[in-house]
């Protein structure tokens, strides 16, 4: 195994902070998918409760907020930091082409959006 030109970039060229970003990032995009799956019926019955009935919300709620609120904040952030404080910063010989990173940027922000589109739908519906 070949040893990293730069402490913080493994040998296969990817800054090790973009690999811990992507996994954390599928792990949290997996536990979203799997809240709001979990909380869907009951989100189903608050929203088609009687008038009369006081449905309660959720158990999983605050998670689902808590969940929303990270996919709204987090990613844009992410990507500002990726391009400033990572891409600049590569050497010039492992930097790669703009055209990757904007490509990857751009398949992340569909992702990202979609992901808080479903969110942003299921949680009006609670309102």
């Amino acid at each position: 195994m070949e040893k990293p030109v730069h402490p913080y970039i493994s040998a296969a060229g990817t800054p090790v902070i973009v690999r811990i970003a992507g996994t954390i990032a599928s792990v949290v995009a997996i536990y979203t998918i799997v809240i709001y799956g979990i909380s869907l019926p009951e989100v189903l019955a608050f929203t088609n409760a009687d008038d009369g009935a006081t449905p309660e919300l959720p158990r999983h709620y605050r998670q689902m907020v808590g969940l929303a609120a990270f996919w709204a904040v987090l990613p844009p952030i992410w990507f500002w930091y990726e391009y400033y404080w990572v891409y600049l910063r590569l050497p010039d010989e492992r930097r790669g082409s703009f055209e990757g990173l904007r490509y990857g940027q751009q398949l992340a922000t569909a992702i990202w959006a979609s992901m808080l589109v479903v969110q942003g739908i299921v949680l009006t519906a609670l309102f």
